[in-house]
C-alpha cells in the first residue's frame, strides 16, 4: 500500500508511483497503519483508509472469439457465393455454345413451309425421257398437225462422259437441240477431234451408221450429238 505525502490518498495498486491527484511521489505505508487527515488549524482526526482499485484493461489482441468465429463465417460465405455465380455464368456460356453449334449445325430454317427436295433422276430414267423424245420426234414427222415436241432444257443435266469427236468425213460433229438429225435446229458443230462430255443416250437406232442420241456438252452448250461419231 502507498500513499501520498501531500494529500494523504491512500492507493493499494503498489505499482503506482506518483499520486494520481498532484503527482507527488508516494509513500509506502503499514496496511495496518490509520490513515491520518489533517485539517488546517486542527488536530489529525484518524480516517479508514481510501481504497481505490483501478479497472485493469484487458491485454491487446484478446478479442472475443465469437465475433472471431462471425467474420470467419461471413469470408466463407462470401466464396461460396461467388463459386456459384462464376458456375452459373459458365453454365449459361456452355449452352449459348451448343446452341449456337446447333443452329449452324442445322442451317437457316425454311419459313415458307417444308418442301420434299426434287429426287435427282437416274440414269435409266433420263435414258427413257430421251426414247419418249424420239417417239414424239417420230409422231410428228408421221403427223404433221402433231404438237411440236418443245425443246429439252440440258443446262443441268450432269454430263461426267468424255468422249472424241471422230467424223474425219465432214469434219464437224453437229450439236442439235433435239435428238434427231431432221428436227430441231443446228446448235453448234464440235470439229473432229474435239473433246466433249456426254450425258444419257437413247436406244440405238438401226441405221446404216447404228448409234445412239446422247446428250452433250461443248464449249458451254448443251444439245444432242449421235455418238456413232464418237470414241469413248
Amino acid at each position: 500500500m502507498k500513499q501520498c505525502p501531500s494529500c494523504g490518498t491512500t492507493y493499494t495498486d503498489s505499482t503506482l508511483i506518483y499520486c494520481l491527484a498532484d503527482g507527488t511521489p508516494l509513500n509506502a505505508v503499514d496496511v495496518d497503519q490509520p490513515t491520518v487527515v489533517r485539517k488546517v488549524g486542527g488536530d489529525p482526526v484518524a480516517q479508514a483508509p481510501i481504497r481505490i482499485d483501478l479497472a485493469t484493461a484487458p491485454p491487446p489482441g484478446d478479442q472475443s472469439p465469437s465475433a472471431e468465429k462471425t467474420r470467419s463465417g461471413g469470408g466463407l460465405k462470401a466464396l461460396v457465393v461467388g463459386l456459384v455465380i462464376v458456375l452459373i455464368l459458365l453454365l449459361i456460356a456452355l449452352i449459348a455454345i451448343i446452341g449456337a453449334y446447333m443452329f449452324v449445325a442445322k442451317g437457316p430454317t425454311n419459313t415458307g413451309g417444308s418442301h420434299s427436295p426434287t429426287p435427282s433422276p437416274t440414269a435409266d430414267s433420263r435414258d427413257q425421257e430421251i426414247a419418249n423424245l424420239q417417239r414424239q420426234l417420230e409422231d410428228q414427222k408421221n403427223r404433221p398437225s402433231a404438237t411440236p415436241v418443245a425443246t429439252p432444257n440440258l443446262s443441268s443435266v450432269a454430263m461426267n462422259t468424255v468422249a472424241q469427236v471422230n467424223s474425219p468425213g465432214d469434219g464437224f460433229l453437229a450439236l442439235r437441240t433435239l435428238p434427231s438429225a431432221t428436227a430441231g435446229d443446228r446448235i453448234a458443230k464440235i470439229p473432229h477431234g474435239a473433246t466433249i462430255s456426254i450425258g444419257s443416250c437413247g436406244p440405238i437406232e438401226h441405221a446404216a451408221h447404228p448409234g445412239r442420241w446422247c446428250q452433250a456438252r461443248y464449249n458451254g452448250y448443251t444439245g444432242y450429238i449421235y455418238d456413232y461419231y464418237v470414241i469413248y
